[in-house]
């Protein structure tokens, strides 16, 4: 459950070679590591926005993006929405306006 954790990391802690957990991971998962990894992140985002937090720079350097766009890009591809409009349902208690 940590999104810093690289494939190489992993497969030690697996006990198996990088190029065999990389087959094996999307099998038992649905997904490829990277897109786990991100979806990891996105999810500690939507928490520390939970939370109150209001600096979208802050969430994005905390939840491991390279910034603010990237979090924009990635919560656009992932929930069709932007972290503002996020954030603003999430304070709404996820009520639409």
């Amino acid at each position: 459950d940590d999104p810093s954790v690289n494939l190489p990391e992993l497969a030690v802690t697996t006990g198996c070679s990088p190029h065999h957990l990389s087959r094996i991971f999307p099998l038992v998962v649905g997904c490829s590591l990277s897109q786990y990894r991100m979806q990891l992140r996105m999810a500690f985002a939507l928490e520390r926005l939970g939370e109150g937090e209001d600096n979208l720079s802050l969430v994005a350097a905390q939840a491991g993006f390279a910034d603010h766009a990237h979090l924009t890009r990635v919560a656009t591809r992932l929930l069709g929405e932007t972290p503002s409009s996020l954030r603003n349902a999430i304070q709404r208690g996820g009520k639409r306006a």
